[in-house]
């Protein structure tokens, strides 16, 4: 596979963060963590070789770009994780999302999408989008559905100022 990622949009995780405090850095370093364990809960990945920092805020949510070591010549080795407040999710790093908010973009219409198809208990709709470690019960999905909206509202009024 050939990467067209944007580098530049990228930040080594040893300093992400710490342009704004510590605590930043820290609960960053918590959601790298919890990115990382989730692509190594799958029995295709055998390691992490690297991980960068797209963007995120601490405590709610981050978009890494992760090389992992693949445990089988098939499996890609660069993958978008998205961690924090939501069910995580990965998305194999290709010329489609070039950026973390190209990232960020695709997992918010995902996550919505499953969402959606959670309250009605569209289990074939929900079956084409990637696995989401979450209940898939109509509760979860209006939690769920509530709670991108008022993020994607955040991220809109950030935008904004």
């Amino acid at each position: 596979m050939s990467l067209n990622i944007d580098f530049s949009a990228l930040t080594s995780c040893e300093v992400m963060g710490l342009d704004i405090d510590r605590n930043e850095h820290e609960q960053l370093k918590i959601l790298q963590g919890e990115a990382e364990a989730y692509l190594l809960s799958h029995e295709w990945c055998s390691g992490i070789v690297k991980s960068m920092f797209g963007f995120g805020a601490g405590r709610i949510f981050a978009v890494y770009f992760i090389q992992i070591k693949p445990s089988a010549p098939d499996v890609e080795e660069y993958f978008w994780v998205i961690s924090g407040n939501f069910p995580a999710l990965y998305f194999v790093a290709d010329t489609d999302m070039p950026t973390p908010g190209d990232a960020l973009s695709e997992y918010l219409a995902v996550m919505q999408t499953w969402a959606d198809a959670a309250v009605r208990q569209d289990h074939d709709l929900a079956a084409e989008l990637p696995p989401v470690n979450a209940p898939f019960t109509p509760e979860f999905g209006k939690m769920l559905g509530k709670q991108l909206e008022q993020f994607i509202a955040e991220l809109m009024s950030d935008d904004e100022t």
